[in-house]
C-alpha cells in the first residue's frame, strides 16, 4: 500500500505540473514539459486533467493523507469537503501521528509504547495534543519521577533515595510543575548542579510544545 500511495502521491503532484505546463515559456519548452509531467505518469493529454483525490479508493487516500502535518489536518484538510473531513479524522491516522511525534518520549519513559488507556478514553485526536501537557503525570503512572523546573524536565527516579529530604518530597512531586516548591526550599548552588544530571534532553519533550490545540 506504501508504493501503492507513494505512486499515487507522484502521479498527483506530476498531473499538477502537466496541467500547469503550459501557463509559461515558449511553446516548445510547454510541449517538453508537458511530456516529461506525463511520461512518468502513464498518462496522456486528456487523463491529465482528470485526476482528483477525491476519485482514490478510501485506504490510498488514507495514505496520502498521512504525509500531512496534524496542523495541515485540522486546518486545510478536515474543513474541505465530508470525504477528507472523515479520513483526517479516522482515529488510526492519528494514533500514528502519535507515535511519530512522540516516538524518542514514548522510547525513553513509556517502553516504546503509547498509554493506551488514556488513548482509549480521549480518542486519539485528542490525545495527540492532550499528551502535551499530560506526559510527566503519565510518566508517574509507569513509576518515573518526573519533574518540571522551569522549562526543564527532570527525571530524578534514581535519585529518591539519595534525597536529603527524603524520598517522598520528590515522590509527591512527581508528573507536577515543583518549580515553586524547589525554589522556596532555597537549594544549594551544589545541589542544582547536581540536578542537571537528571535533565532530560530537550529533544525528547520539544516535540510536545509548540503546536497550538486544534479548533473545537
Amino acid at each position: 500500500l506504501d508504493e501503492h500511495a507513494d505512486r499515487l502521491i507522484h502521479r498527483e503532484t506530476a498531473s499538477r505540473h502537466a496541467q500547469t505546463a503550459v501557463a509559461s515559456g515558449s511553446s516548445c519548452a510547454r510541449r517538453e514539459r508537458l511530456d516529461a509531467a506525463l511520461a512518468v505518469t502513464g498518462m496522456d493529454d486528456e487523463s491529465a486533467g482528470c485526476v482528483s483525490l477525491l476519485d482514490l479508493p478510501h485506504d490510498a487516500l488514507s495514505r496520502i493523507v498521512s504525509h500531512c502535518a496534524a496542523a495541515d489536518l485540522v486546518a486545510g484538510v478536515a474543513p474541505a469537503c465530508t470525504l477528507l473531513r472523515s479520513v483526517a479524522c479516522d482515529q488510526s491516522l492519528w494514533e500514528d501521528l502519535f507515535r511519530a511525534r512522540y516516538a524518542p518520549l514514548l522510547a525513553r519513559l513509556f517502553g516504546g509504547e503509547p498509554p493506551r488507556a488514556a488513548a482509549a478514553e480521549a480518542g486519539w485526536r485528542a490525545f495527540y495534543y492532550a499528551f502535551r501537557r499530560s506526559w510527566p503525570a503519565l510518566a508517574a503512572e509507569r513509576g518515573h519521577v518526573v519533574l518540571q523546573l522551569g522549562d526543564q524536565y527532570y527525571d530524578v527516579t534514581t535519585y529518591l533515595d539519595d534525597h536529603p529530604g527524603g524520598p517522598e518530597y520528590l515522590s509527591d512531586a512527581a508528573g507536577t510543575d515543583a518549580t515553586g516548591a524547589f525554589d522556596a526550599v532555597g537549594h544549594s548552588v551544589r545541589a542544582r548542579e547536581l540536578l542537571r544530571q537528571f535533565a532530560l534532553p530537550e529533544e525528547l519533550f520539544s516535540a510536545a510544545d509548540g503546536e497550538p490545540p486544534p479548533p473545537p
